[in-house]
């Protein structure tokens, strides 16, 4: 009897063991992270963010949006990070709890499908177009706010709605996809 399982055993392939992870390297890995926010946000201020914030309402808002925008693209690639599989990260501190922590720190925009926007300035529309993806269901009412664009979401359902000043619109711009 002790002979069969033997021979089982030697049957079987080895399981290649992976080098523990240092427990330090969870420390090291968080670090980078928050001085990954502190270089974008010197880089902002290197290049005249503060002076623009205090600048007036206009170049102020303008300012805090620019950094607005470095942070949610420095939080993006920490999130790609998190859920790219790297065998280090993952053997550091598991998957299930990396797919935590990037459920906690994003969530998916699920209220609108596409929203098209057209305007004077490709950049603005492209900008516009991707809050409205991010704002949800009540990004209509705040297309229709914007001088010189006009807009069309298709929302969760299929639904196309329009903002009055979309090309071809009709009065009631609202449809119902087939």
């Amino acid at each position: 009897m002790d002979v069969s399982r033997t021979a089982v055993a030697d049957r079987r392939t080895p399981r290649r063991t992976l080098p523990a992870v240092p427990a330090w390297w969870a420390d090291v890995a968080g670090v980078a992270a928050v001085l990954s926010l502190l270089v974008v946000t010197a880089l902002w201020t290197a290049d005249h963010g503060v002076q623009e914030l205090l600048g007036g309402v206009a170049t102020g808002l303008t300012s805090l949006g620019r950094l607005a925008g470095l942070v949610s693209a420095d939080l993006m690639l920490v999130q790609v990070v998190l859920m790219a599989r790297v065998p280090l990260v993952e053997r550091r501190f598991g998957q299930d709890r990396i797919a935590r922590w990037h459920r906690l720190t994003g969530r998916p925009a699920e209220a609108v499908r596409s929203v098209t926007v057209v305007g004077p300035e490709l950049l603005w529309a492209d900008v516009y177009a991707t809050a409205a993806v991010a704002r949800g269901a009540d990004a209509l009412d705040w297309l229709a706010t914007l001088d010189g664009y006009a807009a069309l979401l298709v929302d969760a359902a299929g639904g196309i709605r329009a903002t009055p000043n979309w090309p071809g619109s009709r009065p009631a711009a609202q449809t119902r996809a087939a």
